[in-house]
C-alpha cells in the first residue's frame, strides 16, 4: 500500500544514519522588511508553518555538524526535480529553515536533547508513494521567494489598513523637517516685510 511504501522510505532514511527528529513540527518564523535605500526596518511578519517530518543528516567529515532535512509527504504523482526546484512550497520551507537554523545549534532530541548539532545546510525532500525526490536550492532562489512572500504580505497589510481605516501617519524625515522649517521661516520673514511696507506714515505736526 501507499502507507507501507512511505514507511519503507522512512526506514531507509533511518538506516542510512539520519537522526529522526519528529513529525508535524510546528515553528514560528520572523521575516523582516527593510527599506531599499535607507535599510531602515519597516515592519516584521511572524509566520507559522508545520513541517511533516524533519531529520538531521550528520556530516561524517565534521563531527557535531549536520544538514537539516525537511521531508514532505505527497500522495499525488511525483514531480521532477527541476519543477520542485521552482516550487513555492519548497522554496518557502528552505527559506524559513535557513533563516531559523543555519549556523545555529540544534538540540537532539528536538528542544530537549543534550547533544547539539551545528546546522550547516538545509535540504527539502519529498516522499512519494514509491520514491524519494530531493531538491536543489540556491541562495538566488531563496532571495527571490523571500521578496515574493514579503511583497504578498505587504499587499495584504495595505489592504487591511485601508479596509479598517488604519493607514499609519507617515513621520517626516529629518530632511523633510528641515525643509518645512526653512519654508516656515521664509514665510514668516516675507510676512513681516510686508507689514513693514504697508505701515502708514505718521502725520507731520501742524505749523502754528
Amino acid at each position: 500500500t501507499r502507507a507501507e511504501s512511505m514507511y519503507d522510505i522512512v526506514t531507509k532514511i533511518y538506516d542510512r544514519g539520519e537522526t529522526l527528529i519528529g513529525t508535524e513540527i510546528p515553528n514560528f518564523f520572523v521575516l523582516k522588511d527593510f527599506a531599499r535605500k535607507s535599510g531602515e526596518l519597516k515592519r516584521r511578519y511572524i509566520l507559522h508553518t508545520i513541517f511533516d517530518f524533519i531529520a538531521l543528516r550528520p556530516d561524517p567529515k565534521r563531527p557535531g555538524h549536520a544538514t537539516l532535512v525537511i521531508y514532505d509527504f505527497k500522495t499525488g504523482p511525483a514531480k521532477t526535480r527541476p519543477k520542485l526546484n521552482k516550487d513555492v512550497q519548497v522554496l518557502t520551507y528552505a527559506l524559513f529553515a535557513n533563516e531559523k537554523w543555519v549556523g545555529q545549534q540544534f538540540p537532539s532530541p528536538y528542544l530537549a536533547g543534550e547533544k547539539n548539532y551545528t546546522i550547516d545546510d538545509v535540504s527539502v525532500e519529498f516522499i512519494y508513494s514509491n520514491k524519494l525526490q530531493p531538491t536543489d536550492i540556491n541562495r538566488w532562489s531563496l532571495d527571490g521567494v523571500r521578496r515574493k512572500i514579503i511583497g504578498t504580505l505587504n499587499r495584504i497589510h495595505a489592504a487591511e489598513q485601508k479596509l479598517f481605516d488604519l493607514a499609519p501617519v507617515k513621520k517626516p524625515t529629518a530632511a523633510q523637517k528641515a525643509k518645512a522649517a526653512k519654508a516656515k521661516a521664509a514665510k514668516a520673514k516675507a510676512k513681516a516685510k510686508g507689514k513693514t511696507k504697508a505701515a502708514p506714515a505718521k502725520d507731520a505736526p501742524e505749523a502754528r
